[in-house]
């Protein structure tokens, strides 16, 4: 402690919440959807959330768009360099092939957008209701589900009157 207090008498400086994240993200040591993971790590409620966002940390989204960003860029440099050099004779794409390959570019696309929907599901979750007439067995569903005895449970109708709320892994 004496030695902190003597460095920022000095005028060294704390650093905040994230900034060597920040630091790293500025200096391209780390990419954004890296930064992003690292607080997705820390706020990380279930196994299944914290193993994906170091996933992303390790960049594997990262490279799923580089590669497809490649792609993509090989495509257009292959239909440039037959329209800019025709004397060449530089094989062009067929119809075929450029919608063969633009077709896999789409299915790389549409993965990764159905990742990004689990991702969201294993970030915030899901939401989900328990409704039903009065005492039919609903605040005991819960605590079953939960495993915990959380909601009051009673054949007394309407005793439950307010929100009763859980998390389940």
């Amino acid at each position: 402690r004496k030695i902190l207090e003597l460095c920022i008498k000095n005028g060294a400086d704390i650093a905040e919440p994230g900034e060597f994240t920040k630091r790293a993200f500025l200096n391209g040591r780390i990419d954004l959807t890296q930064a992003e993971s690292v607080i997705d790590i820390i706020n990380s409620k279930t196994d299944n959330e914290a193993k994906a966002s170091v996933n992303q940390l390790q960049g594997a989204l990262s490279q799923k768009i580089v590669s497809i960003k490649k792609k993509i860029l090989d495509i257009m440099a292959d239909i440039e360099a037959s329209i800019d050099y025709p004397e060449y004779d530089i094989e062009e794409l067929g119809d075929n092939e450029l919608i063969r390959r633009l077709k896999y570019i789409g299915d790389d696309l549409q993965e990764l957008k159905n990742s990004f929907n689990t991702g969201k599901i294993l970030r915030e979750g899901i939401s989900t209701a328990i409704i039903g007439r009065p005492n039919a067995g609903k605040s005991s569903l819960l605590n079953i589900i939960l495993n915990e005895e959380r909601a009051i449970v009673t054949d007394i109708e309407g005793t439950t009157r307010d929100i009763v709320e859980g998390t389940l892994n």
